[in-house]
């Protein structure tokens, strides 16, 4: 299950087809709040315009298990993106083997996988890139990405794009519910496809786990910070019944977190220049 939940996790995540900036969100009624406060409700599609609002900013995607109280992170991409540009760089860390054993900082970062993305290029940086081919980065062949994934990356990370955590905001379903509201935040409950956050390389290929999870929805949690008034977090926490789909064992909770900074510091879109030309290294394209 383990190595099954790791390719799904990987790369780019469900949303590919969410909005575009200025394009209003979606409109979702909202569930009166069960927590009493004096303080007024931050409107979640306010929330998300804000955050879209700020020209660039950053996350952490974070793939985690549960099994009673004890909580695995198993994989991380840390990402930096551009909305005006479409530049994306993000880096992706397994942090647990095939078995599932967590393995340490030092050999997380030693294998760990670099990826930019812009509207015209796909860049990897692989541990074992620079023996095969002379330089640390290679070109990733377009053509091989849409194939894979199932969608042009020229349309991933066009101009304007919704970073991945808003896109999936804005595409919930039925009623948004109020489940907290106080001094620090308020946070929403809502539904949203049970997709969300999994790889679309691994979709595209057991097209059958992608039709049946198309079919049913899942529970998130967004946090809209008091002061910020933008969304800070997003975690996706995967049904037993989408968790069985997954072929997770029975008991095993799955959900994906977006911890997110709309606070960073300008992003640097100076692409390295020592890359390798496509198809010197032979590995599974990625977006």
């Amino acid at each position: 299950m383990v190595g099954a939940l790791l390719v799904l996790a990987a790369a780019c995540g469900r949303s590919a087809d969410g909005g575009a900036a200025g394009t209003a969100p979606s409109t979702s009624s909202t569930r009166p709040s069960a927590v009493t406060s004096d303080l007024p409700v931050i409107g979640l599609d306010e929330a998300i315009l804000r955050s879209v609002a700020v020209p660039h900013g950053s996350y952490t995607r974070s793939v985690l298990t549960t099994a009673g109280d004890e909580e695995l992170t198993m994989m991380v991409h840390d990402v930096h993106y551009v909305i005006d540009t479409g530049f994306t760089a993000f880096t992706v860390r397994a942090l647990v083997d095939e078995h599932g054993t967590p393995i340490d900082a030092a050999e997380a970062e030693r294998f760990s996988l670099r990826y930019i993305n812009t509207p015209e290029r796909s860049l990897m940086r692989h541990p074992l890139a620079e023996e095969s081919c002379g330089a640390p980065w290679v070109e990733l062949p377009r053509d091989a990405i849409a194939a894979s994934v199932g969608v042009d990356p020229a349309l991933l990370f066009a101009p304007g794009k919704w970073p991945e955590p808003f896109t999936i905001i804005d595409l919930r379903t039925g009623q948004d519910e109020v489940l907290v509201n106080d001094t620090r935040s308020t946070i929403y409950g809502i539904e949203v496809p049970a997709s969300t956050g999994m790889s679309l390389a691994a979709l595209e290929r057991t097209p059958e786990t992608a039709a049946e999870l198309d079919a049913m929805t899942t529970k998130a949690v967004v946090h809209v910070g008091r002061q910020s008034k933008t969304i800070d977090l997003l975690e996706v926490v995967l049904s037993d019944e989408v968790a069985a789909v997954l072929g997770a064992d029975a008991g095993t909770g799955i959900s994906f977190r977006w911890e997110i900074d709309t606070t960073s510091e300008p992003v640097d879109q100076t692409l390295p220049s020592d890359i390798a030309p496509a198809g010197c290294f032979v590995d599974e394209p990625a977006a």
